[in-house]
């Protein structure tokens, strides 16, 4: 173990909780701005191909992010168990949930991919996007769905660094594949040089090369102990009794995100309604957005840690101070994104689009998800607290029922209600303010606290 990591250890347990917190939070919330400016790239790169690419890249994400909400299945359960047995000072059994849980997602991926290649077609025509949108989203959800084993191994080894609290680790992984994917970018999508003119299939593959580059590194730096953490790899051993475990944690948090990922595409749907531009908006407005989401997913990643170590180390109340601390923390750059949001959408727009009628919708995408960013901050930061201890199941009975009604609500307010396309973001808008208000109440209640893993 790192003198680095050592400290960190010391930290999460013993040190002051705002600077713990922040020493936790900033690389994750580096990384994952990191992986936000290259999706904006990625899609600038891709907008210039015209709305039709851009849309068929909008539509072939939102079922990758169901695809990845599974992946939480495992990288949640295996945060979990990796933190409370670092917090316990077992570093042995670390290394074998390490491994056991390396495997396992491999194969959860793979399966994925062999069903998700077979719906492939239904999916598309459930969306009843237009036939040239539905052309490039097949070619991009394709390409992404056969590196699905490697892209959820990714997930896992990241996962392992996170429940260790060596966020750094984590940092540079995903900025290295951000950097490696930003670079290929233009020579895949375009064909510069050698390379041939692919498409949105180039701009998936950037990607998929650049996990595979992360994977390889973070593996060798996970036998080589550099957390503390090893990889006892099984070789032939399944261990079904690690793999339950990792499951049972991560099962429920994983059916949130899916549930999520099936309403936006079922919002899609009912986007398509008001044409290629407004899917086109959906899309890139969700990209910005991200900016402010995955601040708020580096602050749930350094509380997720934080809790379950000093669980671990049978310091609950330290655990709870942890993940408020976090929530307040995460409010102001969130807010001060918000405000950005309300004030110059159309400024944040035009680096990606010059489509008048795309930057038309996206600006008032923004400005009303403008409200609900701070209770999302809520939301998330906590949803990593009660994955940290392992508590999975109360999100999922928060975020599931709340984020499936987005769509009747949408229903609602673009049919009888006549609000247009601005009903779709109404309805995602006023979910997020009630799920950040209920997940803080229930947090509050404690019970969480005595949750066994």
């Amino acid at each position: 173990m790192t003198d680095r990591v050592a400290a960190m250890r010391r930290g999460i347990l013993d040190g002051p909780i705002t600077g713990s917190m922040i020493r936790l939070a900033w690389p994750v919330t580096t990384s994952m701005i990191l992986q936000t400016a290259f999706g904006l790239v990625d899609a600038a790169w891709v907008g210039h191909l015209g709305p039709v690419a851009l849309a068929g890249v909008s539509t072939g994400t939102f079922p990758i992010w169901g695809m990845f909400s599974l992946m939480a299945m495992v990288s949640v359960g295996l945060n979990a168990l990796i933190a409370r047995s670092v917090g316990a000072g077992d570093y042995e059994r670390a290394a074998r949930i390490a491994g056991q849980g390396v495997v396992l997602a491999a194969c959860v991926g793979g399966v994925l991919a062999v069903f998700g290649g077979l719906g492939l077609d239904a999916l598309f025509r459930f969306m009843h996007t237009a036939p040239e949108v539905t052309a490039q989203g097949k070619i991009y959800l394709g390409t992404t769905l056969v590196a699905m084993p490697l892209l959820f191994g990714f997930s896992a080894v990241n996962a392992t660094f996170s429940g260790a609290g060596d966020t750094q680790t984590t940092m540079r992984l995903s900025g290295g594949a951000v950097l490696i994917a930003g670079l290929l970018d233009p020579f895949l999508i375009y064909g510069l040089g050698p390379f041939p003119r692919l498409g949105v299939q180039g701009a998936a593959l950037a990607t998929i090369i650049s996990r595979a580059v992360g994977v390889a590194y973070g593996l060798s730096l996970l036998a080589r102990r550099r957390t503390g953490v090893g990889l006892a790899l099984p070789g032939g051993h399944i261990d079904p009794a690690t793999w339950w475990r990792i499951l049972r944690i991560g099962a429920p948090a994983s059916v949130g995100g899916v549930m999520h990922s099936i309403i936006y595409v079922s919002l899609t749907r009912i986007t398509t309604r008001f044409g290629t531009p407004a899917v086109a908006a959906l899309g890139v407005s969700h990209r910005i957005e991200g900016i402010s989401y995955l601040l708020c997913v580096g602050f749930a990643a350094a509380s997720s840690a934080y809790v379950g170590q000093n669980l671990g180390a049978g310091q609950p109340e330290r655990a709870e101070r942890g993940a408020w601390k976090a929530c307040q923390l995460v409010s102001v750059p969130v807010g001060a994104i918000a405000l950005l949001f309300l004030t110059i959408p159309e400024v944040l727009l035009r680096g990606f689009t010059s489509d008048a009628d795309v930057i038309a919708a996206g600006a008032s995408y923004l400005r009303v998800v403008a409200f609900a960013q701070v209770f999302q901050g809520f939301e998330v930061v906590l949803d990593g607290a009660f994955g940290g201890a392992g508590n999975t199941l109360p999100p999922m009975l928060i975020t599931g029922p709340l984020s499936a009604a987005r769509f009747p609500l949408a229903v609602l307010l673009t049919g009888p209600i006549g609000m247009a396309v601005q009903g779709v973001w109404w309805a995602i808008s006023a979910t997020s303010i009630l799920k950040g208000t209920t997940m803080a109440y229930w947090f509050s209640r404690g019970r969480w606290k005595m949750t066994r893993v």
